[in-house]
């Protein structure tokens, strides 16, 4: 079943609303579209955006907000200010909690959960200390399925009521429409064998050791195409160590502009997840947005993607049965037009509609 939540009509909601402002951070439009679709949107209903830019030595959030007027803060990465993998990541966990203190006393603080905690760090005490803190400085929390809102509330003790659904929105519109599968695999290079796509950012928790290992022992009928940035190059080498003699498996560790992530989108028979533990993935939700088969661990219920579908998956393990689900996605044909009702419950109206429907109830806290 769906938890996805449409909302009522916009229009209606607009003659009620008066002018709020806004701010985003961390400024992330490089590195993902969701904030500046999102913002987009967002404008387009009277809401005025601000993004904090930069990051300043001291106190980044603070100063950042310094001579920006908004009402409220628009937390989505906080672990840009906790985290950097270096020697002052100490001191940056410490700060956090006055920090945001300091810059939130008179503001307002509406946090989407991307993720529960960073992402290939450790979760420490302090990460903790400073993750559930921020949850309880909140006006307003978002989330993107059902048992996500169930996650927050159980590990973060946040009020029900302070919790809101709201779908992750369409990232096809960064990327365009589908290209044809031979023009695309031309651009790219591939033939016409099988391909299957692990797409995004390169990092251990993505577990791509597990399907290389998986491809290398059982042969699928198909080619293995890892792409995306590296964030981790010491795991980057090890894959490509893994891969050198595999003769099926195809590593491109490099930035995807918008037309390569079309082109390989577009060339794939089938997308693979494997993540070891994630909140949301984009991934997965532009996968269903383009109607690409998409396969992924049952274990991961925070991810929804308006299921059951015959487009989506679900195994147990790679090694129970992986292989047989892997099959019947590769022979399943990519289908633009069944994603379609996808597309429509996580338009970025829709999506926009319903934030600014949590930003008036958390003008109304107190």
């Amino acid at each position: 079943m769906s938890h996805l939540i449409i909302p009522g009509s916009p229009s209606q909601s607009r003659r009620s609303l008066r002018m709020i402002r806004v701010a985003f951070a961390p400024d992330f439009r490089d590195v993902v579209p969701y904030e500046h679709l999102l913002a987009d949107a967002l404008s387009k209903l009277g809401i005025k955006i601000d993004f904090l830019k930069g990051y300043r030595r001291v106190l980044p959030l603070y100063r950042a907000l310094g001579g920006v007027s908004v009402d409220i803060l628009h937390l989505h990465f906080p672990q840009y200010y906790l985290i950097k993998g270096d020697q002052f990541d100490l001191w940056r966990k410490l700060r956090f909690c006055p920090e945001l203190y300091l810059t939130t006393r008179n503001l307002r603080v509406v946090y989407t959960v991307h993720d529960l905690y960073p992402l290939n760090y450790p979760d420490d005490f302090l990460t903790r200390v400073a993750t559930r803190y921020l949850f309880s400085q909140c006006s307003t929390v978002l989330v993107h399925a059902a048992a996500a809102k169930e996650r927050v509330i159980k590990e973060f003790r946040v009020s029900p009521e302070k919790c809101i659904v709201i779908p992750h929105g369409d990232m096809s519109v960064s990327y365009g429409l589908p290209t044809s599968r031979e023009k695309a695999r031309a651009q790219l290079g591939l033939g016409p064998e099988k391909v299957c796509l692990a797409f995004g950012t390169i990092a251990p928790n993505k577990a791509i050791e597990e399907i290389i290992d998986f491809w290398k022992a059982e042969r699928p009928a198909a080619t293995l195409a890892i792409v995306g940035r590296s964030l981790d190059p010491a795991y980057t080498r090890e894959l490509s160590k893994l891969a050198a003699d595999s003769g099926n498996v195809v590593l491109k560790p490099h930035f995807q502009s918008d037309e390569q992530v079309n082109f390989w989108f577009s060339a794939a028979d089938c997308a693979i997840i494997n993540y070891r533990k994630i909140f949301t993935s984009g991934v997965a939700c532009l996968a269903r947005s383009l109607g690409l088969p998409l396969l992924l661990p049952a274990r991961l219920t925070t991810v929804d993607l308006q299921e059951p579908h015959r487009l989506v998956y679900r195994f147990d393990s790679m090694k129970t049965d992986f292989a047989e689900k892997l099959e019947r996605a590769i022979q399943q044909k990519s289908d633009y037009a069944a994603a379609e009702e996808w597309r429509r419950a996580t338009a970025w109206e829709v999506v926009a509609a319903r934030t600014r429907e949590a930003y008036e109830i958390a003008m109304r806290q107190a």
